[in-house]
């Protein structure tokens, strides 16, 4: 459908639930995979699922007798960043500082980076990375689909409901 998943615009929004609507039969649960794991016996029975990029970590950790993988369209995918924030204004404590300079240390971002699984933004820290982390397409994707993918944005809270009322839809 090639089409913004952060638009505002009904009638796309309308034009992607039919074609949801249409897919529905094929859909085992409209639930994030995670929530799944505590259910084994249903959870063997999932084979694509909804998560983010490092689930499939706790997947097999889970349910070791099926091999997760965490895969990424060839049409893009949602790009969202996670991120540590202070207040702009007021008096915050040194000890503030001394944690963020200490989860910041190329040593323990990248520690924090390879158990997480998560792409990480700290620079100067590939030395500590392993080569498995390195290589990963999903951690580091090539960069023309990354040009084809959308950075996460906030939506007003008309297009919220608009997209709750799609997912009650579906379940």
């Amino acid at each position: 459908m090639n089409l913004n998943p952060f638009s505002e615009d009904e009638t796309a929004l309308q034009s992607a639930h039919k074609m949801l609507q249409s897919q529905r039969s094929y859909l085992g649960t409209t639930d994030y995979i995670l929530d799944e794991v505590a259910q084994p016996d249903k959870l063997k029975n999932i084979d694509i699922a909804f998560g983010f990029s490092g689930d499939h970590h706790a997947l097999n950790i889970a349910e070791s007798s099926i091999n997760w993988a965490y895969v990424v369209p060839n049409e893009g995918t949602i790009v969202w960043l996670e991120c540590l924030a202070v207040p702009t204004e007021g008096r915050f404590h040194e000890q503030t500082l001394l944690t963020l300079d200490y989860l910041t240390s190329p040593e323990v971002a990248a520690l924090n980076a390879e158990e997480s699984w998560f792409s990480t933004p700290n620079k100067g820290i590939n030395t500590f990375l392993s080569q498995k982390y390195l290589n990963d397409p999903v951690i580091n994707p090539d960069p023309t689909l990354i040009e084809k993918s959308y950075l996460y944005s906030p939506v007003s809270d008309q297009g919220l409901l608009i997209r709750q009322r799609i997912v009650e839809d579906l379940r």
